[in-house]
C-alpha cells in the first residue's frame, strides 16, 4: 500500500517537511508546558509559604505581641501565664508549636513548657530575622536538637517573624506548621493557575495554526511550481530537440544530400565529362563540405554557449538576416550600438533567432525587418514581416501542438523585467517586439 506523501515507503520532501513541522511544534509545546509547570509549581509553593508567613504574623500580632515586654525576657510569671492563656488562640490543626526566641538564642516562651528557659542557640535564620526584621520560612530539620519534642509529627514548616513590643523589646516568634497544609495550599494555588496556563498553551497552539496553514499552502504552491518548471523544462528540451533536428534537415542534411547526388551523377558519367567539369563538381563539393562544417560548428557553439565567445549582436543579427535572404526574403537590418551584459545579449539573440526562425518557417514573407534600438534605458528588438500572419487561434493551436518556444521566451523576458508582445493578423504579417531594461534585474 502506498500512502500519500510517501514514495517507496519513505516520506517525500513535502511530507517530511510536514512531519518535521509537527514534531518541532510539539516539542516546543512540550518544552513550554514543562517549563510552565515547573514555574507554576515554584510560584504556588512560594505563594503557600507567603500565606503561612502571613498566618504566623497575624497570630503573633493578635495573641503574642500584647504580652511581649522586658518583664517577659526576665521570666516574669505573670507574663508567662498570660501567654499560656493565649496558647489556645495560637495552636490548632495548622500551628502545632510556637516559640519566642530572645536575641541571645534563649527560648523565652513556648507552648512546650520543657523548652522555656533553654538555650539551644539561635539558628542563622533567627539571627537574620532579628537583624533585618524580615520574616522567613523554611522546612524544619527533624534531626536538630530543638525539635526533640516534635518527633512523629511528620515534616514541619518553620516560620519566623520579628516581634517588637511597645517598650522596644525585640524577639522572634517561631511557629511550626504542618507541611500538609502547605502542600494543600500549594496544590490549590497550582490548580487555580493551571487553567490559565493551559488556556495560554492552547492559544499558542491555535496561533500556530494559521502559520501551519500558510506554510502548507506555500509548500503546495512551491511543489506545484516545481512541477510546472519541470514540465516547462521538458517541453523546452523537446522543442530544442525538434529545432536542432529541423535545422539539421533544412541546412546541413539538404546540402550534403545535394552534394551526394552531384557526386553520384558525376561518378556515373565521369568518362563523358571534361576535366574542367570534374574540377567544378569537386570544388562545389568541397565548398558544400566547408559550409556544412561551419554550420555544424555554429550549432555546437549554440549548444555550448559557455565555450563560445561573447555574443556580438552587431555581427550575429546580420547573419540571421543572411539566412532569410538565402530563402529569397528581402531583409532590412537596423542596429544601434547597445551596451548590454552577456545575459541580456544572449536573451536578445535568442529572441531574434526565434523570430527569424518563425519568419522562415511559417510566414511565407517577401520582406522582413530586424531592428535593435536603445532609447530611454530600454533596449527594443523588432522582428517584423509581411507574410501570411496568424490569428490568436493559430497561436493557441501551436501551443497545443507543443510549440512553446515563444512562451518559454516570454517567460525568460519577464524574468528580466522585460516584455514580449506579438501582433499579427491573417494576411497582414507578424510583428514581434521585445523590450528589456538596460539595467536588468531578475524578478523574484
Amino acid at each position: 500500500m502506498r500512502l500519500p506523501g510517501f514514495v517507496g515507503g519513505r516520506p517525500t520532501g513535502r511530507a517530511l517537511a510536514a512531519v518535521q513541522f509537527v514534531i518541532s511544534a510539539s516539542a516546543l509545546l512540550l518544552v513550554i508546558t514543562t517549563a510552565g509547570l515547573f514555574v507554576l509549581q515554584r510560584v504556588a509553593r512560594d505563594e503557600a509559604l507567603r500565606d503561612a508567613t502571613e498566618l504566623t504574623r497575624v497570630v503573633t500580632d493578635v495573641a503574642i505581641r500584647p504580652h511581649v515586654s522586658r518583664a517577659l525576657l526576665d521570666g516574669d510569671p505573670a507574663e508567662l501565664a498570660a501567654l499560656e492563656a493565649a496558647e489556645g488562640a495560637v495552636l490548632g490543626d495548622v500551628i502545632v508549636r510556637v516559640k519566642l526566641w530572645a536575641p541571645d538564642g534563649r527560648i523565652v516562651w513556648s507552648d512546650e513548657n520543657r523548652l522555656i528557659g533553654t538555650a539551644p542557640g539561635a539558628s542563622s535564620d533567627i539571627v537574620e530575622v532579628a537583624r533585618t526584621g524580615v520574616a522567613d520560612a523554611e522546612f524544619a530539620d527533624p534531626t536538630a536538637d530543638e525539635h526533640t519534642f516534635e518527633q512523629g509529627q511528620g515534616e514541619l514548616l518553620e516560620v519566623y517573624v520579628p516581634v517588637v513590643a511597645a517598650d522596644g523589646t525585640r524577639l522572634v516568634a517561631e511557629t511550626y506548621q504542618t507541611s500538609g497544609r502547605v502542600a494543600a495550599a500549594t496544590h490549590a494555588i497550582w490548580w487555580s493557575y493551571l487553567p490559565v496556563m493551559l488556556i495560554a498553551l492552547v492559544a499558542l497552539a491555535l496561533a500556530q495554526m494559521p502559520l501551519a496553514l500558510w506554510w502548507g499552502r506555500r509548500s503546495r504552491a512551491e511543489a506545484e511550481e516545481r512541477v510546472e518548471l519541470l514540465a516547462r523544462a521538458e517541453l523546452a528540451r523537446q522543442d530544442e530537440r525538434s529545432r536542432i533536428a529541423s535545422d539539421l534537415h533544412d541546412t546541413v542534411v539538404q546540402d550534403l544530400a545535394g552534394m551526394a547526388f552531384d557526386l553520384a551523377a558525376t561518378a556515373s558519367s565521369v568518362h563523358r565529362r571534361s576535366t574542367e567539369e570534374l574540377a567544378t563538381t569537386l570544388r562545389e563539393g568541397a565548398e558544400t563540405s566547408r559550409s556544412s562544417i561551419a554550420q555544424l560548428r555554429a550549432m555546437l557553439i549554440k549548444l555550448h554557449p559557455g565555450d563560445a565567445p561573447p555574443i556580438d549582436l552587431a555581427r550575429e543579427l546580420p547573419e540571421l538576416a543572411a539566412d532569410l535572404k538565402g530563402r529569397g526574403v528581402r531583409v532590412d537590418v537596423d542596429i544601434d550600438p547597445v551596451s548590454l551584459d552577456h545575459e541580456l545579449r544572449a536573451l536578445l539573440f535568442r529572441a531574434a533567432q526565434e523570430g527569424v526562425r518563425n519568419v522562415a518557417r511559417h510566414a511565407a514573407a517577401t520582406r522582413a525587418t530586424i531592428s535593435l534600438t536603445a532609447r530611454d534605458g530600454v533596449a527594443t528588438l523588432l522582428i517584423e514581416d509581411d507574410g501570411q500572419g496568424m490569428s490568436s487561434r493559430d497561436l493557441v493551436k501551436q501551443r497545443a501542438a507543443g510549440h512553446v518556444g515563444l512562451t518559454l521566451l516570454a517567460d525568460r523576458v519577464r524574468a528580466q523585467q522585460g516584455e514580449l508582445t506579438i501582433s499579427s493578423e491573417p494576411g497582414r504579417g507578424t510583428r514581434l517586439v521585445v523590450w528589456l531594461p538596460l539595467e536588468a534585474r531578475k524578478a523574484g
